[in-house]
Order: C-alpha cells, then sequence, then structure tokens
C-alpha cells in the first residue's frame, strides 16, 4: 500500500492585471517621449552655439585694436595693435591667431610698454542682436611684455569670455566692450 498523499492541486494561473498592457505601452511611449527631447535639447544646444548672424562668418584681419589695461602703482594705460586674425565659422567655433607675436604698444610715465602676445585662443561662440557670446574659451597664447628695453618676462595669456557689441557690415566688423575696441576687416 502506499503512503497517504495530499492531493495536490495546482496554484489558479495568475491572471494578468487589466492595466498590464496598458502600463507597457505606456512604458514604451515614455521611453520614446524622453528620448525625442533629449535629441530635441541637443539639437538647440548646437543651434544656439552658432552664429546667427551670418555677417561675421569668416576671416577676418585686426585692423585697429585698443584696450585700457589697468597697471598697478601707474593706472590705466591705453595699448594699441594690429595684425591679430580672427576666424569665425559658421558651426559656432572660433579662433584667434596672434602668429608668432602680435604687439600691442602703451605709454606709461614717459616709457614705452610693449606686448608681445603669440600663439591662438579657440572657443564656441553665439552672435546675434548685435552681441557676441562666447565659451568654452581656451588659450595656448603667451604674453611677453617689455618697458622700454627691459623685458619682464613671459606668462600665459588666459582667454576672456566676456560678451561684446558688435556691428557688422560691408567687409567691416567692430567689436567693443567697456575696456576695448577692435576693427577687423574680412579677409574670406
Amino acid at each position: 500500500m502506499q503512503p497517504y498523499q495530499e492531493p495536490q492541486f495546482a496554484p489558479p494561473p495568475r491572471q494578468r492585471s487589466p492595466y498590464a498592457v496598458p502600463v507597457i505601452a505606456l512604458s514604451v511611449t515614455l521611453v520614446a517621449l524622453v528620448a525625442a527631447i533629449v535629441i530635441v535639447v541637443l539639437v538647440k544646444s548646437a543651434r544656439e552655439r552658432t552664429a546667427k548672424d551670418s555677417c561675421v562668418v569668416g576671416g577676418w584681419l585686426v585692423a585697429r585694436y585698443e584696450e585700457r589695461v589697468a597697471i598697478e602703482g601707474v593706472g590705466p594705460v591705453l595699448f594699441t595693435g594690429t595684425g591679430a586674425r580672427l576666424e569665425l565659422r559658421a558651426d559656432g567655433t572660433g579662433r584667434t591667431d596672434y602668429g608668432a607675436g602680435t604687439v600691442f604698444t602703451g605709454n606709461a610715465s614717459g616709457k614705452r610698454i610693449t606686448l608681445m602676445i603669440s600663439g591662438a585662443v579657440t572657443f564656441h561662440y553665439r552672435a546675434a542682436d548685435h552681441i557676441l557670446a562666447f565659451s568654452d574659451v581656451r588659450s595656448t597664447a603667451t604674453s611677453e611684455a617689455a618697458v622700454g628695453d627691459e623685458k619682464l618676462g613671459r606668462t600665459a595669456l588666459a582667454g576672456n569670455a566676456d560678451p561684446a557689441n558688435y556691428t557688422c557690415a560691408g567687409g567691416k566688423l567692430t567689436e567693443q566692450t567697456a575696456t576695448y575696441r577692435a576693427e577687423l576687416t574680412r579677409e574670406s
């Protein structure tokens, strides 16, 4: 005789919640929606970095540059120079190239002060409503200062991300802030 065994009953099949299919469909829709939002934000972000004013796009030569620089113990000194090159690309990237040495000069207390800047500064920009806005500024440029014939040494030149007012027409671009004014002519 066999030992007594309790009858085994299989548990009733689990019933799927009536909400399962709509919740799964909603989840798929939400994932697709989030992906679409991310794509829109990335595209919009890329567009915002680019120039809206196509007049500024191109190669430019600095025809005249003036900047007031505060020098400790002396006060503000006006420096002027020419020759740096500026490239503003349609994708919203740019580069200021000082080459092997662009010279800026000023006078203080009867002495000539010379700044020779070499290297380049790269950046992203946006040109709209007569304002050039800069971001992601990176510099490999250096500055060598001299008072008269006495060289004071070479230092790294930090890039500047301050926005500038601008006008652009007829092959001329002018940038201006509270401290500098640059007049540029189109090269390309």
